[in-house]
C-alpha cells in the first residue's frame, strides 16, 4: 500500500519535477535531444523507478503493476475526473430534455 501511495505522488509530482529536470538535462548534456513530451516521460520513468527502489528498500513485496497503475493513476487523474466530471454533467443535461 505505501508503495501504491508513493507511486501515485510521484505521478502528480512529474508535471512539477519536469521542468528542473529539462533544465538541468540541457545544461549537462547538450549533445541529447529529446522531444518536450519525452522529458515529461522520462521523468515519469525515473520517478517511478525510486518508488520501486523505496518499496524494495522497505522489503515489500509489490507487483510492477501496482506501481505503473498508481503513477498513472497520478499523472493522468486530473484528466480523468474531469472527463468523467463532463461526462456526467453531459448525460444529466441529456435526460432532463
Amino acid at each position: 500500500m505505501l508503495t501504491f501511495l508513493l507511486a501515485l505522488i510521484s505521478g502528480y509530482a512529474t508535471n512539477y519535477i519536469e521542468p528542473g529536470l529539462k533544465t538541468f538535462l540541457k545544461a549537462r548534456f547538450p549533445e541529447i535531444s529529446l522531444e518536450s513530451n519525452e522529458y515529461r516521460l522520462l521523468t515519469a520513468i525515473l520517478l517511478l523507478f525510486v518508488v520501486a527502489l523505496f518499496g524494495f528498500l522497505a522489503n515489500e513485496s509489490v507487483p510492477a503493476f501496482v506501481i505503473i497503475l498508481g503513477g498513472g493513476i497520478g499523472l493522468f487523474g486530473m484528466q480523468l475526473f474531469n472527463a468523467g466530471k463532463a461526462l456526467l454533467d453531459n448525460r444529466t443535461t441529456l435526460d432532463d430534455e
